[in-house]
């Protein structure tokens, strides 16, 4: 969601001259955080791994369950925070 609320957090900042360092941290901590899961998820699966990450793993387990339950609730709960920046 970071390029539709660039600008009500621009708009709310003290010293806006600073976004541009904002936005370099969160883009290459962002970049970081996907690389370190692509490497993880590549060692555990090798090539077969499939577009949905969650179906490669055993559905009895207890883990998968509660992150296919967390990964729901993300989705339920970030369509507020897609639809903020709408008002602006």
């Amino acid at each position: 969601t970071f390029h539709s609320n660039i600008f009500p957090v621009w708009k709310e900042m003290k010293e806006p001259q600073f976004i541009s360092k904002i936005v370099s941290y969160a883009i290459f901590s962002v970049c970081g955080c996907y690389l370190i899961l692509g490497v993880f998820g590549y060692l555990s699966f090798g090539d077969k791994v499939n577009g949905n990450i969650l179906t490669n793993y055993p559905n009895d387990d207890i883990a998968v369950s509660v992150g296919k339950i967390a990964l729901m609730i993300l989705i339920v709960f970030s369509y507020s925070v897609l639809a903020f920046p709408v008002k602006y």
